[in-house]
């Protein structure tokens, strides 16, 4: 849709080329020479009520030969192929970069258009943490975080990305609606550590495993983990327990498999070992009480190793 400029506006188009000429043609680079051609493209374009084209010509014209009569050309092009928010940006630099050297009545003018284009959009604040990231709207490169100041949109729906080396792009998107002035926040994590496989294996009966101090799980186990070292524990009932460090590399399998050893029997606390823990108390006792049951003498057994020193003989009264 092409819009109507005030009067004054569409007239002065023209004028800006003879306000704010280029270079004299003798005087011309190859550059200067294709800005030229490009500019008096733009101009024909625009005089045949093709605003579009004339926007497009002024802009490859000023991207070769940057010249406030282009500016304010393709500023007052771009509002009237209904590109409000790139007829801002147009104004809003030609402000900005050659206020101080246009005439009164064209600084004037820009202001004017800036502030009737500013009321059509939305300001949209864009940070990211961390900042230094490059943020595209809509496909399109509009500066590194911290942003100068706030992007100026046409209502709608716009997608927000953010790209910094070493981190992982950020995406967003809004709706937006004529004066809104939404922060859009945009994190860019740290890239996830790279990732290996770790497969635990054991013959014991019952064996479980727990990796970095989870919950143990029924063995064979096999899990995808961050590459580098992780604890692993492995048990069963019966058997000792077996603690150790594996280390999992980046896109491969680290495979352990574990086998238990039987726990060890326990002796109660303040039980002796040697003579005690063997058969000989109870042999002895045995063959006592059978010798004072018969009337008999018993020969006292002795330990493998004792001297048979001194009468151990027992006599019944």
């Amino acid at each position: 849709m092409t819009r109507r400029l005030p009067d004054n506006t569409r007239l002065g188009l023209l004028a800006a080329a003879l306000c704010f000429g280029l270079p004299a043609a003798q005087a011309q680079t190859e550059t200067e020479t294709e800005a030229r051609r490009l500019f008096e493209a733009g101009v024909a374009a625009l005089t045949a009520g093709d605003a579009a084209g004339a926007a497009e010509a002024f802009a490859r014209s000023h991207g070769l030969f940057p010249h406030p009569g282009t500016l304010k050309n393709l500023a007052a092009s771009l509002e009237q192929a209904d590109r409000p928010a790139d007829a801002w940006q147009a104004w809003n630099e030609l402000l900005d970069r050659y206020g101080s050297v246009i005439s009164e009545t064209a600084r004037s003018e820009a202001v004017e258009r800036r502030s009737v284009l500013d009321r059509r959009l939305a300001r949209v604040t864009v940070t990211t943490q961390p900042p230094g990231a490059e943020i595209e709207v809509d496909g399109r490169t509009v500066g590194t975080t911290p942003l100068a100041a706030p992007v100026r949109l046409e209502p709608g729906v716009h997608a927000f990305t953010a790209r910094l080396e070493g981190r992982e792009t950020a995406t967003a998107a809004a709706n937006l609606a004529a004066g809104d002035n939404p922060p859009v926040e945009l994190e860019l994590p740290a890239p996830s550590a790279p990732l290996g496989t770790l497969l635990v294996e054991s013959p014991t009966p019952g064996a479980t495993a727990a990796i970095d101090g989870g919950t143990p799980e029924a063995l064979p186990l096999s899990c995808e983990l961050e590459a580098g070292e992780h604890e692993v524990r492995v048990e069963a009932p019966g058997y000792a327990a077996w603690v150790g460090r594996v280390r999992v590399d980046p896109a491969a399998t680290a495979r352990r498999v574990i086998e238990l050893e039987p726990e060890s029997p326990e002796i109660p606390a303040g039980v002796a070992s040697g003579f005690w823990d063997g058969p000989w108390p109870w042999v002895l006792g045995g063959v006592l009480a059978a010798g004072l049951a018969g009337g008999i003498t018993a020969a006292v057994l002795l330990a493998p190793g004792e001297p048979a020193e001194g009468d151990w003989r027992v006599r019944m009264p």
